[in-house]
């Protein structure tokens, strides 16, 4: 009797170890950083900014616009001009450990309707660079990277527009670590292990009779 309850004791555990797998896999993925910039600056708008939580401005300087102030998008609380006399970047604070990463980012064009910019991301080995229309576009990118060593992830305007007093506008920027889905062949193989253990267990406690 105590064999067989054993014997049951392990296969639900292991029923359980299974199923928390395949749903860990599924599971919604973690987000590791994320910023749209409404609590920067203690939440109030400033030219040249330096007063973010999760930034530090490593070059040029960049301006925190928004909420009715040089508020070119409204209704989109606060957001980043990346070029404020200069073309700014703005680089996280903490490192990000090796590995996948969702990397999603919301901008919009200059706030002129005759100047077009673009910005540029580094992450790791990674590096993007990006056109982005005049006034009005908008343009989201979502890209999956793999980094190697631990490392930041920096934003800059590319200087597109020739003016240091337009540049690209950043709406919000989003790290997530990045969990690929099992292929369909991993959950069919799960399913027909745990076929064949039922399978065994119901053999054994017929012979057990």
């Amino acid at each position: 009797m105590i064999y067989s309850f054993s014997k049951r004791y392990i296969v639900l555990l292991f029923l359980i170890f299974a199923m928390s797998s395949l749903c860990d896999a599924k599971a919604s993925q973690i987000t590791s950083f994320y910023d749209n910039f409404d609590s920067d600056n203690n939440g109030v708008q400033g030219n040249f900014t330096t007063g973010f939580d999760g930034w530090n401005v490593t070059s040029g300087n960049v301006d925190l616009i928004g909420n009715g102030v040089w508020d070119n998008y409204p209704g989109n609380g606060l957001y980043i001009d990346l070029a404020g006399t200069q073309f700014g970047e703005l680089t996280t604070k903490d490192f990000f450990a090796p590995g996948a990463y969702d990397v999603i980012i919301e901008a919009m064009g200059t706030r002129l309707s005759d100047e077009s910019d673009g910005y540029y991301v580094k992450f790791g080995q990674n590096f993007y660079n990006s056109p982005l229309g005049t006034f009005g576009t908008h343009l989201n990118i979502h890209e999956i990277w793999t980094i190697s060593a631990d490392s930041q992830l920096s934003i800059g305007d590319s200087g597109r527009s020739g003016s240091r007093y337009s540049g690209a506008t950043l709406m919000s920027v989003s790290v997530q670590k990045h969990y690929p889905v099992p292929e369909p062949s991993t959950f069919a193989l799960t399913a027909v292990a745990l076929a064949g253990l039922a399978s065994v267990v119901v053999r054994r406690r017929k012979a057990a009779r």
